[in-house]
């Protein structure tokens, strides 16, 4: 590395030191544009791919809507039907041609019709279907539809609907039905109808954030849109939609129209965005003021006169190393071969106690290096020669000591008694270096120099400077490791278990997810199996909660050491855990794998009171197969379900686990 610096040097003093200036400047501001285009790229795909999973579940949910109310529309003009059907089977008799009701049939009508609210009026016509012979409400002998506009259902060739109308004085929307009313030879004695009133369907749901539904006929004409609740006129005004799913009414010609509208995708897209957005934006400000520092720095270095080319060079390679012991050696080793000095040490505080210690060194000849890591710095003022000192009085001053002659000093004369190899110091300077904010030097930095007058100002201001450098590395090496700490401690407090160590129910959900989509690519069986311990409680209760986590210690060791190296184990909370596992060609595969975890949990456990316990478990599994429909909590809802089925007959059991069975599910 010093081969590479010297190099360097000899290549900048034939350069132009402005237009290098200008080049690492432009180098840096490179840096942080691509990084931010970068960040930007990326926000900008994952904003794409967020607008097209809400479109997907927009339409997903649209879906559903949709033919849950189609069903329901289609089901209750089924009842309606059926009633006609009651009403017609119950009360004429089909081997007449009498189509009046009698006394006893008109006062049966009357009770029917209030027992069903939803049947506004009963009516019955004479065999063209144009003349109403009677009804249960007062109205003309000419019905509002006639016999050409009703049409027979395919399925249902008895039954007829007619056109559909509006009706603003019920605010209802209103479909005539008639159904045959035939002798027994076949021939058609007449009509008997009822008119239907959506506004009797009103227990339909949808979603906030879709649109109203729309009903409409064949020929795609409104008949009646579903809106706050009720159903309103066909002519309700509509926001502009972006997107629709259509699903027929079954056996009926019609078609049910589920929107959603650009400002309630927007709404969704933010809802999740304005998370994503401040993370970026939080990231864009922490790189414009990384810029603003790096370029703050760089031109403070840059500003430095052809003499400061060897720190510069320094700066750059202490601030690549990642240890500060290799920092330390770098710097004492730049010091003695570019600035001329015949030796430099670095002393840091020993913990615990009053004394320097020495981290690293550097001398132009082995006698005088071995000579300095003999001295053994004092920060106690009183412990004479050591406390007194240049390194001492800089750690304890907290400011830049000498340069100093060692004939000035009764110390240093002490100690150069000491050692024959320090005689040749003539001049010595200390630097303390501060990490962060800490009040307290983390280090001091020593040059020796042969020369009385080696330390010149612009020298002064190199060492400073290279002092500086080091306590910037430390500084941002100390940032990066409490970071890098914070950042492990964060992810283990999220994802698990701080008992077992095991993964918790947050990390078993996403791995979940990953594990069905793999058993999907693969076309494998992924086996979700839920683990409950037997008998826990009482060896909480015999002896002590203590006892019961040194056993749940022991699970959380040996479950993971039981399993593939594939599959995965979580603890849930208590004494349940989930096992997935993967990768399996069949059910049977899964039989070995669960007698492993039979035999590592009933080996014995010592417990640190002497006792040993020996415990036993009960598994549920459900499978995920290729093509399955479970969602990730169906999946441990099921297994679950097959948990509890054995652990209500873990006395007649032959074997630890139960496969779940759709009976099992309640």
């Amino acid at each position: 590395m010093l081969d590479r610096f010297m190099g360097l040097l000899l290549m900048k003093k034939t350069r132009s030191l402005a237009q290098s200036d200008r080049r690492i400047l432009w180098g840096a501001q490179a840096f942080f544009v691509i990084l931010v285009l970068l960040l930007a790229g990326a926000a900008l795909w994952q904003a794409i791919d967020l607008q097209q999973s809400i479109q997907a579940n927009f339409a997903n949910r649209a879906r559903l809507t949709a033919q849950q109310t189609a069903n329901a529309v289609a089901s209750a003009i089924d009842v309606h039907f059926r009633d006609l059907q009651f009403l017609k089977n119950s009360f004429f008799d089909l081997r007449t041609r009498g189509l009046l009701p009698s006394a006893q049939v008109l006062s049966t009508f009357t009770a029917f019709q209030r027992t069903h609210p939803n049947i506004p009026a009963i009516n019955i016509q004479d065999p063209s279907g144009n003349r109403i012979i009677w009804s249960s409400r007062k109205q003309p002998a000419t019905p509002l539809t006639l016999e050409k506009d009703f049409t027979p259902l395919p399925q249902h060739p008895g039954r007829l609907i007619g056109k559909t109308s509006y009706a603003r004085y019920a605010n209802a929307w209103v479909l005539t039905m008639r159904q045959r009313i035939e002798d027994n030879e076949g021939h058609v004695l007449g009509f008997i109808g009822s008119p239907f009133l959506l506004s009797s369907l009103n227990t339909i749901y949808i979603p906030t954030d879709l649109q109203s539904i729309l009903l409409t006929n064949s020929s795609n004409q409104a008949i009646s849109v579903w809106q706050d609740g009720h159903w309103a006129p066909p002519d309700t005004r509509l926001p502009a939609s972006v997107g629709e799913i259509t699903v027929p009414v079954p056996g009926y010609p019609w078609v049910l129209h589920v929107q959603w509208t650009a400002a309630a995708m927007h709404h969704a897209f933010w809802r999740v965005e304005r998370v994503r957005l401040a993370i970026i934006l939080t990231a864009l400000l922490f790189l414009v003021v990384m810029d603003v520092f790096t370029q703050k720095v760089l031109r403070q270095l840059l500003r430095l006169r052809q003499y400061q080319a060897a720190a510069l060079l320094a700066q750059q390679d202490i601030q690549r190393l990642n240890e500060p012991q290799a920092m330390y050696q770098q710097l004492v080793g730049i010091v003695v071969t570019q600035t001329e000095a015949i030796g430099a040490f670095i002393v840091v505080p020993e913990a615990g106690s009053e004394w320097l210690r020495y981290a690293a060194a550097a001398a132009d000849e082995p006698a005088l290096q071995a000579a300095m890591e003999q001295l053994t710095p004092s920060r106690d003022p009183s412990h004479f020669p050591y406390g007194d000192m240049l390194p001492s009085r800089a750690f304890r001053e907290k400011t830049t000591q000498g340069p100093v002659n060692p004939h000035q000093s009764p110390a240093m004369m002490a100690v150069q008694k000491q050692h024959a190899a320090l005689s040749r110091i003539q001049s010595v300077m200390a630097f303390p270096i501060f990490v962060c904010e800490d009040p307290e030097p983390s280090a001091v930095l020593v040059i020796e120099s042969d020369l009385p007058e080696h330390f010149t100002q612009p020298l002064r201001q190199l060492l400073e400077q290279l002092a500086n450098t080091l306590g910037l590395a430390l500084t941002q090496w100390r940032h990066h490791r409490e970071l890098v700490e914070a950042g492990a401690e964060i992810h283990k407090m999220a994802f698990y278990d701080p008992l077992t160590g095991l993964p918790n129910r947050r990390l078993l959900e996403c791995h979940l997810e990953q594990d069905m989509a793999r058993a999907e690519r693969h076309n494998k069986l992924l086996a979700v199996c839920m683990l409950d311990l037997d008998d826990f409680k009482p060896i909480n209760d015999t002896y002590g909660h203590e006892a019961g986590d040194e056993v749940l210690v022991a699970m959380g060791q040996r479950l993971p050491k039981s399993l593939r190296k594939s599959d995965f184990v979580a603890r849930l909370g208590g004494d349940e855990f989930v096992l997935l596992v993967d990768e399996l060609a069949s059910q049977d595969d899964l039989a070995q794998v669960l007698t492993n975890i039979e035999d590592a949990i009933s080996a014995p456990i010592a417990l640190s009171n002497g006792k040993t316990v020996q415990i036993r478990a009960s598994i549920g599994v459900a499978f995920h197969p290729p093509g399955g429909k479970e969602t990730p909590s169906q999946l441990l809802r099921f297994a679950d379900q097959a948990l509890y089925e054995n652990k209500a007959n873990k006395d007649n059991r032959e074997k630890s686990w139960v496969l779940f069975r759709s009976e099992v599910q309640k």
